[in-house]
């Protein structure tokens, strides 16, 4: 979290209560997901809508 907190320029702190759920930030999402080489989406999934995928049209 350290990491994440000097590469964007914020408190340890603040980078906590977002990683913890008790704030939202995509920015800092986004931050320590790239850091651990996912997605924020992936993460963070119950944070994300889910695109529901076209149900398959039979003519």
């Amino acid at each position: 979290m350290a990491g994440v907190a000097r590469a964007l320029g914020i408190s340890q702190s603040s980078v906590t209560v977002v990683s913890q759920g008790y704030r939202r930030s995509h920015r800092v999402q986004s931050e320590i997901a790239g850091q651990l080489g996912t997605t924020p989406q992936e993460l963070f999934p119950d944070r994300y809508d889910v695109e529901e995928e076209p149900a398959n049209q039979h003519d």
